[in-house]
């Protein structure tokens, strides 16, 4: 008989596009030896993420809706893991609007081909010119004009000879054909070039700013990525397609002890931050939603389910509905999350303006890995009570690399080994931009990944250049070779994690930050100062932040805090964790 594990863990999972088929073999691993309480992702992560919060759900069973408790709940993983390494499966999720569709084709090409910035170039004047009927009727008069100069010179030669006038005729007609080509070639291929770049423009401002909306609305057809999704979820969890599953759902009755607790990111580019979802929490923005807008990119059950009990607001022809907090689908915060620049369209969303009373502005909502696409500070905690595990999509070394390290075998999956700094050389326009994006994406996620204490709870998953990312079209081998990956990962973090090395590890981290930041020998003298020139003028009881403390709370605990911190000692040859930490108190997202 399968019995839920004892042991709790948390969980979060990288964005990386097709690299997520490595989750699901590695989330069923762990689970065999840990029962999910905080999940998390971002992008791709954000879909492993939804999909393993709602087994952990059925595992748990919700009596409310008939759900009973299924020990075996993960094993529908296996059933997600073989449909999504069917050929072709995955490129089938992708699709795209009949504009975007030239679109997609060619960054496609771009992104994941090989070969110098010249075969780009000419990747992209091939492309471009094979859809032009201007061009090939050009083509085909110019190609026909030098057969016939050939054909005729051919013909003189044999006929009677040619004489050195014939042959100058010859050189001339030539030599003249030349300018004329590239004269009226240059244009063509430019008025080409032009008309490709605006329709791009317009198939993109046409279906908010992406290619894929992600829903397919034809009932017959074939699923599109949300409608995927959404039907996984729900299977998952043992539901109908007519009941979505929801944040509150998740959690279940006790908030204070959500049985699963579920948090994704999306990125809002209209105020330029991230925003946790589920959203609309005290002190935020409070958003809003048409229900028509939402039924171009989620099925109707969804789009009634966020509708929920919300009393609509007018605006212009629109019926804006609050946007749920707990009660949003949670198939909705993973499209959110997801929504990848320019392949995925951006969702709108709605907000009355910041400083014109009255007013309601337009929000254009993108993918979570802009902000942070390895979110694992959702769950953390200056001293962890339970372990947080993170799996991380790395680049797999450029093999140039393994040969300048005495051509050493890099392994695949790596946990908790010490983390060096990735490096990619750049040499070209194409490399600078792509690093200048890892860079300003990446740069926290990065350097936390290096931290002991935090990198030992991390499973690197390293991917070669052909194996997820953009590539839409992996062959089956290719996908079968990262989930066998991805079990690789589950298994490293169940028999390779050491969690007394690992809360030791952090309580030492936590003491130096507390030293380096309060100073040495200087904690009590700070304090003491300060609650001996404050007196007792300082107005407590009216401080808004004051909230909920006793009124003897300051008087009774600073002496307190400032004896425990003067107690913690460090002698000058102390060891401490490399690289040192550092503290910086930011607005929660």
């Amino acid at each position: 008989m399968v019995e839920v594990p004892d042991k709790q863990c948390d969980l979060v999972m990288k964005g990386g596009i097709t690299s997520g088929v490595v989750y699901p073999r590695a989330i069923r691993r762990i689970t065999q030896d840990y029962r999910l309480l905080n999940i998390g992702g971002t992008s791709a992560g954000a879909i492993a993420a939804v999909v393993a919060a709602a087994c952990e759900y059925r595992r748990q069973g919700d009596p409310t809706r008939g759900v009973e408790p299924t020990p075996t709940a993960f094993d529908h993983l296996e059933a997600v893991t073989t449909e999504i390494t069917q050929p072709g499966f995955i490129r089938g999720l992708f699709q795209a609007t009949p504009a975007g569709k030239p679109v997609l084709d060619l960054g496609l090409a771009l992104v994941t081909g090989s070969g110098s910035t010249v075969r780009r170039i000419l990747t992209v004047a091939g492309f471009v010119l094979r859809r032009s009927w201007l061009f090939a009727v050009l083509a085909g008069v110019l190609v026909a004009s030098w057969f016939a100069l050939a054909s005729f010179g051919a013909w003189a030669i044999v006929d009677a000879g040619v004489s050195w006038k014939g042959w100058v005729a010859l050189v001339l007609g030539a030599v003249l054909l030349v300018p004329v080509t590239i004269a009226l070639v240059v244009p063509v291929a430019l008025g080409a070039l032009a008309r490709f770049v605006l329709a791009a423009n317009q198939a993109l401002m046409d279906n908010s700013l992406g290619l894929v909306t992600g829903h397919n609305s034809d009932p017959d057809g074939p699923p599109a990525l949300t409608d995927w999704l959404h039907r996984t979820i729900q299977e998952s969890a043992g539901l109908g397609l007519d009941e979505p599953l929801t944040f509150s759902m998740l959690k279940g009755a006790d908030l204070e002890h959500p049985v699963v607790n579920l948090r994704l990111i999306t990125t809002d580019l209209s105020y330029s931050r991230p925003v946790d979802l589920p959203a609309n929490r005290e002190g935020w923005t409070s958003y809003l939603f048409d229900p028509d807008e939402m039924a171009r990119f989620f099925p109707p059950s969804v789009v009634e389910a966020m509708k929920g009990s919300g009393r609509p607001r007018p605006h212009g022809s629109r019926m804006l509905y609050p946007f749920p907090a707990d009660d949003l689908p949670i198939v909705a915060a993973a499209r959110l999350s997801l929504s990848f620049p320019i392949l995925l369209s951006t969702l709108p969303l709605w907000s009355a303006h910041p400083t014109r009373e009255g007013e309601l502005v337009e929000h254009c909502m993108s993918d979570g890995g802009i902000s942070s696409n390895f979110p694992i500070h959702f769950f953390d905690a200056l001293f962890p009570g339970r372990p947080t595990f993170g799996l991380d999509l790395q680049p797999y070394p450029d093999p140039k690399e393994q040969e300048a390290r005495d051509r050493e075998k890099e392994p695949y999956v790596l946990f908790g080994a010490p983390r060096r700094p990735g490096f990619s050389s750049v040499n070209n326009l194409f490399t600078f931009f792509r690093q200048l994006l890892d860079a300003a994406l990446n740069w926290r996620d990065s350097l936390q990944g290096e931290l002991p204490g935090y990198r030992d709870r991390i499973c690197q998953i390293r991917l070669t250049k052909t194996e997820g990312g953009l590539n839409l079209d992996m062959k089956k081998e290719v996908v079968d070779t990262l989930v066998v990956r991805g079990a690789e990962a589950g298994e490293a973090v169940c028999t390779q994690f050491d969690w007394k090395s690992h809360r030791f590890t952090r309580f030492l981290t936590l003491v130096e930050m507390l030293h380096e930041q309060l100073g040495p020998d200087a904690a009590q003298k700070k304090l003491a100062e300060f609650r001996t020139e404050a007196g007792d003028d300082i107005p407590l009881e009216t401080w808004p932040t004051y909230a909920g403390h006793e009124p003897d709370w300051w008087p009774r605990t600073s002496p307190v805090v400032a004896e425990a911190l003067n107690r913690v000692t460090w002698a000058e040859d102390a060891k401490t964790p490399l690289p040192k930490p550092t503290m910086r108190i930011v607005p929660k997202v």
